[in-house]
């Protein structure tokens, strides 16, 4: 009896190493795939990515986390990155404003994955020049921001009739460590599971464990309900905001934003990012499911969930971030949700 379960032992054994094995020379397969794709010209633009990479280094020794520049109002000067008293410079100001576009956010606002141009704010500023309107964009974007954290700084904010308030949001309201998780049966019945595999996943980094996870491991009963509250409690954050905005004679916008759980077709790289993530999608596209039952109908409510849709290389960085491409997507599909409104009283 002994020898046969040291049997069973060792054969679960062996093919959980196979299908690691297995695993881990697919992924190898599809990044060299994917490597192939580089072309040569690509050096100018690699040798770019690395001057940036400098920058944001130097800035970090320099001042801290840049989580915290806009409380510390540092300044920061580099060929391609640049802040100024706390925020992420805007490329291309129009020389005489009459008006300001300020967009609240987080980090995939703030975009220090990219050079200053080439941010969500510096792309839709230049759109909006090329659309004739006198409107200076403002960054306003901080890791980690959230809609009530926002709405705090909103009120420090000076704004004026005209002004356009954007706030754009999701990720950083979709707070995944008060939720819980669940395993599904028979997985239920082992106990200590789902910590067990999150060691794993993390610690060891098991793909084995990765596939697991994504594939046994679902929201628990208690996670819908944190999902509605927390749904509520936005809602109603959001509200609030616009009544301050349209109280001083503004306008506001809540988007609701992308992230590579809300995608449709994925990629191979898509995949990876999936699946490299510690967050669970399920539980992401529940909190977003809540953001929509709860905001749809309002008119100021937005969405950009499909955004990235149709993008014929994943411009997903991780499960949020975007690269260039992605970020002129962003800014352009922002531009269009709200110039039915803009356009006119900014004239």
């Amino acid at each position: 009896m002994m020898k046969l379960f040291l049997l069973i032992i060792l054969l679960v054994a062996i093919t959980i190493i196979l299908l690691e094995i297995i695993l881990r020379k697919s992924e190898k397969l599809n990044l060299i795939a994917d490597s192939k794709d580089l072309k040569a010209s690509d050096e100018k633009q690699r040798k770019k990515v690395t001057n940036f990479t400098e920058s944001l280094k130097t800035l970090e020794l320099q001042h801290g986390h840049v989580n915290q520049l806009h409380i510390s109002q540092v300044s920061f000067s580099s060929q391609s990155l640049n802040f100024v008293d706390g925020w992420r410079l805007t490329t291309h100001p129009p020389i005489d404003p009459n008006s300001n576009i300020f967009v609240f956010g987080g980090s995939t606002i703030q975009c220090l994955e990219v050079s200053d141009q080439f941010t969500i704010c510096s792309v839709l500023q230049r759109i909006v020049n090329q659309n004739g309107l006198l409107a200076r964009v403002h960054n306003r974007g901080v890791s980690g921001m959230t809609v009530k954290a926002s709405f705090d700084l909103l009120t420090s904010t000076q704004i004026a009739a005209k002004d356009c308030i954007v706030f754009y949001f999701g990720v950083n309201d979709s707070k995944l460590d008060t939720y819980l998780q669940k395993a599904i049966a028979p997985f239920s019945l082992i106990p200590g599971y789902i910590k067990i595999l999150g060691g794993l996943r993390i610690l060891l980094k098991l793909r084995i464990a990765e596939w697991l996870w994504l594939e046994t491991v679902k929201p628990a009963d208690r996670t819908v309900v944190n999902a509605r509250a927390n749904a509520t409690n936005v809602a109603k954050t959001l509200q609030e905001a616009r009544d301050y905005v349209t109280n001083n004679g503004a306008m506001f916008f809540a988007i609701l934003q992308p992230n590579i759980f809300t995608k449709k077709n994925y990629t191979i790289q898509d995949h990876e990012i999936s699946k490299r993530s510690k967050i669970n999608p399920r539980i992401v596209k529940l909190q977003y499911l809540e953001y929509l039952n709860v905001l749809n109908g309002k008119n100021w409510f937005r969405q950009l969930t499909d955004a990235i849709d149709q993008h014929e290389k994943s411009p997903y960085l991780d499960w949020n971030h975007l690269d260039q491409s992605g970020n002129e997507i962003i800014a352009n599909k922002i531009f269009k949700l709200i110039e039915t409104e803009l356009v006119p009283k900014q004239r």
